[in-house]
C-alpha cells in the first residue's frame, strides 16, 4: 500500500539528479526532521552561494517532511515586501492546512498577532486589537506572540517551516525567526533555512542571533567527479559528456 511505498519514494527523490553531492547534508537534515516529528525540534542553515542547490535542498528537506507526517510551511525573500511579510505568508498557509486549530490557538494573542497579521484579523474582525501609540511595544508584544503561537501549534502538530533566501526576509519576520530559533529541543518545530553567503543582508542582527543557534552546513560547489555523475544522470552515457564539467 501506500504508506509501504513512502520510504522508497522519499529515498528515490533524494537521490535524484539535482541532489548528486549533497549526502552528508541530506542525512542531517532526514535526521533532524525524524527528531522533530518526535517533538524534538531544532534549527538547520544551508549555507552558499548563488547556484549552488540552496532551493533544491530545502524542496527536498519538505518533501522528507511531509513523508513523515510532519505539517510543512514554506516562504521566501520573495514574499518580504513588507514587514512581516514572510511571516504572513505562513500564517496563509497555516490557515488553509490547519483554520481551526490556527484560529483556536492565536486567541490568547489574537489583540497582538491581529494587529501585524491581517489574515488573521479577516478571520476575527471583532478582535480588540493592541494600540499603535507605542511601535516599539507593539513590536517586542509581536514577536513573542508569534513564537508562542507557533510553539503551541508545534505542541498539537509536528512543524517543518522552510525559509528559502534568509539573507533578503524583511527585518521583522527574521526577528520573529530568530526568536522562535532559541529552544526548540523541546517542541516538534524544525526551523530549515538557506542563505547566500555572498548576498546583501537585510537583518544582520537577528540574522545573527539565528546563526548562533543553528547547524550550520555548508554547500560547496561539485567536485569534478560528482559533476560528471550529475551529466550522466540526465544525459545517460552521451559520448564525451564529461567535457561539459570542464
Amino acid at each position: 500500500g501506500m504508506l509501504e511505498e513512502l520510504p522508497a519514494m522519499t529515498s528515490a527523490y533524494l537521490s535524484a539528479p539535482n541532489l548528486v553531492g549533497r549526502d552528508t547534508a541530506l542525512s542531517r537534515a532526514r535526521t533532524k526532521i525524524t527528531r522533530a516529528a518526535r517533538s524534538r525540534g531544532g534549527v538547520l542553515l544551508f549555507e552558499g552561494i548563488s547556484g549552488v542547490g540552496r532551493s533544491r535542498m530545502l524542496a527536498a528537506c519538505r518533501l522528507e517532511a511531509k513523508l513523515q507526517g510532519v505539517l510543512t510551511l514554506a516562504a521566501d525573500a520573495g514574499d518580504a515586501r513588507e514587514d512581516y511579510g514572510v511571516v504572513r505568508a505562513l500564517t496563509r498557509q497555516l490557515i488553509l492546512a490547519i483554520p481551526q486549530l490556527a484560529l483556536q490557538l492565536a486567541q490568547p494573542h489574537l489583540s497582538v498577532l491581529a494587529r501585524v497579521l491581517p489574515e488573521l484579523h479577516a478571520m476575527c474582525p471583532d478582535a480588540q486589537l493592541e494600540p499603535l501609540d507605542d511601535a516599539t511595544r507593539l513590536r517586542s508584544l509581536a514577536l513573542g506572540a508569534i513564537r508562542d503561537w507557533l510553539l503551541a501549534l508545534s505542541t498539537q502538530r509536528p512543524l517543518l517551516i522552510a525559509i528559502d533566501d534568509l539573507h533578503g526576509v524583511d527585518e521583522p519576520s527574521v526577528a520573529a525567526i530568530a526568536l522562535l530559533a532559541r529552544g526548540l529541543e523541546d517542541h516538534g518545530l524544525l526551523l530549515i533555512a538557506s542563505l547566500d553567503t555572498d548576498a546583501n543582508v537585510i537583518a544582520p542582527g537577528p540574522l545573527s542571533v539565528f546563526n548562533a543557534v543553528a547547524i550550520r552546513t555548508p554547500l560547496e560547489c561539485l567536485s569534478l567527479g560528482e559533476s560528471d555523475q550529475l551529466l550522466r544522470d540526465v544525459f545517460g552515457d552521451v559520448p564525451h559528456v564529461q567535457l561539459l564539467t570542464h
